[in-house]
């Protein structure tokens, strides 16, 4: 009974302490001016009060994936970054202080540049992706670091398979399969597909979009390929920039 009386009693302390900590958070929260939620409820207040600091004194946006962070993992991260010119901001902490140094040192191995994308990955599957790249001799760079080294490898295969290996660029290989191979046999049909090697932009819209846009633009009595080889640039466009350039067009040529 005694042992029982006891353990009850603890249980009462744990769960008063459990309180008493969500409620310095919401403080700590609401004097700083941060959203009540998420990932701010994995630190305890004192070591959410020192990732705060650490963001404070080297300006980092106070949110997100910084308070998955204890304080002495985070200045890690921030020595890192500061060593080697990294933005300190984004995707640099989802990665643990270790992952970020392997990133960093395959990274100056291949002379890649540490922004962006890059750090999505670790350092294993860029490995993959520089053997790829560097065996279709695509560059590596920017948006080629959003795909896996097996994706880039069908991407390559289907594109010197089915068409050239011209179309085997960092630009159009980065884009999905899927999105390529309902894409290409339609400009290929339209007899314009050689246009992407220099004009890749188009793969950002769909197959249906970029059909909406051909019948608009036929309708405007504007080319589909311009004067500099290059396809029309309301292909470049996204849906919002489009809607507003048709408009304005219209308006000019008087179109309802």
């Amino acid at each position: 009974m005694i042992v029982g009386t006891r353990g009850s009693k603890l249980a009462t302390t744990q769960t008063q302490t459990v309180v008493d900590d969500l409620e310095k958070i919401i403080d700590i929260c609401k004097r700083e001016g941060l959203k009540v939620e998420g990932t701010v409820f994995l630190s305890n207040p004192n070591e959410l009060e020192d990732v705060i600091s650490l963001c404070r004194e080297n300006n980092i946006k106070v949110s997100g994936t910084v308070f998955r962070k204890k304080a002495k993992e985070l200045k890690k991260i921030i020595s890192l970054c500061k060593e080697n010119d990294i933005k300190l901001s984004g995707t640099v902490f989802s990665k643990s202080a270790k992952d970020l140094e392997d990133i960093i040192n395959v990274c100056k191995k291949y002379n890649i540049k540490l922004e962006g994308a890059v750090f999505r990955k670790k350092a294993s599957e860029i490995e993959d992706i520089v053997k790829v790249c560097r065996e279709y001799n695509i560059d590596i760079n920017g948006g080629i670091f959003y795909r896996s080294g097996a994706e880039i490898r069908k991407s390559s295969e289907y594109l010197t398979d089915n068409y050239d290996s011209c179309y085997v660029k960092n630009l159009i290989v980065c884009k999905p399969l899927e999105r390529l191979k309902e894409v290409f046999p339609y400009l290929d049909s339209l007899g314009v597909l050689p246009v992407v090697v220099k004009s890749p932009g188009i793969l950002e819209l769909n197959l249906s979009d970029i059909k909406e846009r051909e019948i608009t633009i036929k309708n405007l009595n504007m080319p589909m390929i311009d004067n500099r080889g290059m396809f029309n640039t309301l292909f470049s466009l996204n849906k919002n920039r489009y809607n507003a350039r048709i408009e304005k067009i219209k308006a000019v040529l008087h179109i309802g």
